[in-house]
């Protein structure tokens, strides 16, 4: 009867797993993607007056690969760099 129990419990506790599991991938998702994309768009834009990237704020799917990644690691570097530098004036 323990044994039935013991597999109910963990049959659950892997559900529950699985689904922050989920949760944490779109997460990261969002974050990387939009955010990065966002912010990092509006810079490019600013620092080239308006050349890179090409593609416009919402057509991140139109983007090629590589120029999405770089706009999106970009983006995340200019968010860390402004926490850091925000970080130490307070």
């Amino acid at each position: 009867m323990e044994d039935i129990v013991e597999l109910a419990i963990k049959f659950v506790v892997r559900i529950i797993l699985g689904f922050f599991r989920v949760l944490l991938f779109i997460g990261w998702d969002l974050l990387f993607e939009i955010v990065g994309w966002s912010v990092g768009w509006f810079f490019c834009r600013l620092v080239t007056f308006g050349y890179f990237p090409k593609e416009k704020l919402s057509e991140l799917d139109k983007a090629p690969i590589i120029t999405a990644l770089i706009v999106e690691l970009i983006g995340l570097m200019v968010l860390v760099i402004s926490i850091l530098l925000l970080g130490q004036l307070i």
